[in-house]
């Protein structure tokens, strides 16, 4: 960790902005980050960036950017531009949106190869088990309704990959590094020397997150024990959460940082082996919190006698992880479902078990479902080994989505300049967020907790920013991020708000001041400005599946077209940057005139040929849930008292 940091240090592509035609104010340091969301999250990052090219802070040999944090979906987008020329080219610097939009097309239906006809597996049937319901009103329930139909092709990708989560990008980004000719790069090393030339002045900081336990079955009949990799520290004590893993590639140094800066050991991360029984029992896993979890649950927990020395945590990845293991790694967005993380696994389904209905499935037919999707290995892949492809050993972990401990990755990006800028707090941050958000998900509990995290807020009261902390409205426990040391409640964020005509995004502008959160590494006193950017698509998460892209074709390049275009959303990015506003937009190429017209609309939203349920909100909690709806699948095949 020590090394890390003097790596870090020794770093000067985030102590100096990058000179454009437009000169960047010495005192004002420039950054970008993203949320997740999937293929929306990816494709809204094209737009976004293309607009970013038209306002000055992009450009063919440079970025005004000194950073650039992404999480999940946006991951995808981050590392194919940071690594890909060719990529840049066709979206950040596409000459205008209709360009934009028809390289969008082009690679969904060069995606569409990998969502081919897949084999139909029993275990994706879940009509009967939903009793053959398809979610709406407008369908026979004999009859499979377009949400089911969505949940069994995922089901079905994921058999077809042998539950092999970055498999699956694997050939994902294969398929689309076809389309714009560069073949190489889902292999390239994601290290400071591969960066394409306009992004060597820019560091990329990817958000992923490391279980705090891994699980090696057993292959011997003779003991039939399985063995427990846990996660700790140097003083024999072992982590209870999901910790923030966050890759990071600067001019001289490229790997992982943790949010354990706060250990009084240095951060090094150790393992710590045990034999464990392959039954699986939720009272196993008391020690680990399991929600709803206690109100004094700690971070750390001692080692039990050890039966095998500890050694240090290895580098994932062998220390030269490829573009496709740092993508696959922040998108694992099913991880926390994985029995190969039995104690994420367990806090995972603790909260459903929790949520139960007596008259619709008991605890203990539900524990003995869970006994048997734990002792099944068809879901183990969908966490990531840190050594992927190979399989991992009593020195490696597993890691899973960057949304499970932080969706926005604003912590991360802000740390990364407290640990290497010279006197960070003399200049002001200025952040632009874009919240690449589903339709209808803006008032939702979930959305409120990941916003309202980085304040002084009632959802943390009483909680010390770094310390443990597991939102109602969040599937698991992580570090609180509370970066801010504002107030702020969701009618304050509400009353920021500010729509552009004729879109449905929504802006605000905050101006926030740090404080200490030691776990990540940030000071207190710094200021930062934001700028949020609420993207607010009728656009769904989870694009798996020939149905499902077949349809998303034209309504993702549509979205993707709409925010390279609006000029309102460029002059408000303009304007808080500091740039001259546009002087002269007649070169700017108009939107189609049936753009607004080849969808139909619910509640005044575009349906997206159907794929959206009776309101927004419906579809949120319906698609946006999909990894329960395909885990309880899975729970239901393998569990004979269903």
């Amino acid at each position: 960790m020590k090394l890390f940091l003097l790596l870090l240090l020794a770093s000067s592509s985030t102590t100096c902005t990058v000179q454009a035609a437009t000169q960047q104010d010495d005192d004002v340091v420039f950054r970008w980050t993203s949320t997740g969301g999937g293929w929306r999250a990816m494709f809204a990052g094209m737009g976004f960036a293309n607009l970013f090219q038209q306002a000055g802070l992009m450009d063919d040999d440079h970025t005004h950017f000194s950073a650039i944090s992404t999480n999940s979906g946006a991951s995808w987008f981050s590392t194919q531009a940071f690594y890909s020329t060719e990529f840049y080219t066709k979206t950040v610097m596409a000459p205008s949106p209709a360009d934009l939009k028809f390289f969008a097309e082009e690679w969904m239906i060069a995606y569409l190869s990998v969502a081919k006809e897949l084999e139909e597996y029993d275990i994706c049937d879940i009509t009967d088990f939903l009793g053959g319901s398809n979610m709406t009103e407008e369908q026979p329930a004999a009859e499979p309704g377009p949400l089911l139909t969505v949940f069994a092709e995922f089901c079905n990708m994921l058999m077809d990959y042998d539950g092999d989560w970055t498999a699956f990008i694997d050939d994902m980004m294969a398929s689309a590094a076809l389309v714009y000719g560069d073949t190489t790069f889902p292999t390239r090393i994601a290290n400071g020397d591969n960066r394409i030339a306009p992004l060597r002045g820019t560091d990329l900081l990817v958000q992923s997150a490391l279980l705090a336990n891994a699980r090696i079955r057993a292959n011997n009949m003779t003991t039939g024990m399985d063995t427990t990799v846990n996660i700790g520290n140097r003083n024999e004590q072992l982590y209870t959460l999901t910790l923030s893993a966050a890759y990071t590639v600067n001019d001289t140094f490229a790997g992982f940082q943790y949010n354990t800066l706060d250990s009084n050991d240095d951060g090094m991360l150790m393992t710590y082996a045990q034999s464990t029984y392959p039954e699986h029992a939720f009272t196993d896993f008391e020690d680990y919190h399991l929600y709803p979890p206690a109100s004094n649950a700690e971070i750390l927990q001692p080692q039990t006698p050890q039966e095998q020395p500890a050694q240090e945590f290895a580098a994932p990845f062998g220390g030269a992880a490829t573009v496709v293991q740092v993508a696959a790694v922040s998108s694992a967005a099913v991880g926390p479902f994985s029995p190969a993380g039995p104690s994420t696994f367990t806090q995972a389904l603790s909260k459903m078990r929790v949520a139960l209905e007596d008259d619709f499935l008991t605890k203990s037919i539900f524990d003995r479902a869970a006994n048997r999707l734990y002792a099944s290995p068809l879901l183990d892949k969908f966490a990531v080994c840190t050594q992927w492809p190979n399989p991992c050993s009593e020195t490696d972990g597993l890691m899973i989505d960057g949304g499970l401990v932080d969706n926005a990755a604003i912590p991360i990006n802000i740390a990364q300049y407290h640990l290497t800028a010279q006197n960070p707090l003399d200049k002001t941050l200025k952040i632009v967020v874009t919240n690449t958000n589903e339709a209808g998900s803006w008032d939702s509990d979930r959305m409120n907790a990941q916003l309202l995290q980085y304040f002084n807020t009632s959802l943390n009261q009483g909680v010390p920013p770094g310390d443990y902390i597991w939102f109602d409205a969040l599937p698991l426990p992580f570090r609180s991020p509370q970066i801010f040391q504002d107030s702020m409640d969701m009618d304050t964020l509400n009353a920021l708000l500010e729509p552009i005509d004729g879109s449905d995004m929504t802006t605000a502008v905050l101006q926030v001041t740090t404080t200490d959160n030691p776990a990540f590494g940030i000071q207190a006193g710094q200021a930062v400005e934001i700028l949020l950017i609420n993207l607010n698509a009728p656009i769904t998460t989870f694009i798996v599946g020939k149905t499902i892209v077949e349809q998303m074709i034209t309504p993702v390049a549509d979205m993707v077209h709409d925010i390279a275009a609006n000029e309102e959303l460029l002059a408000r990015i303009k304007a808080f940057f500091g740039f001259p506003p546009t002087q002269d937009t007649s070169n700017q190429t108009p939107p189609p005139a049936n753009d607004t017209t080849t969808t139909a609309t619910v509640n005044g939203m575009p349906n997206n040929n159907g794929l959206q349920s009776t309101s927004a909100a419906a579809t949120t909690n319906a698609v946006g849930w999909s990894v329960v709806a395909v885990t309880m699948m899975m729970v239901q095949a393998l569990a004979s008292s269903l």
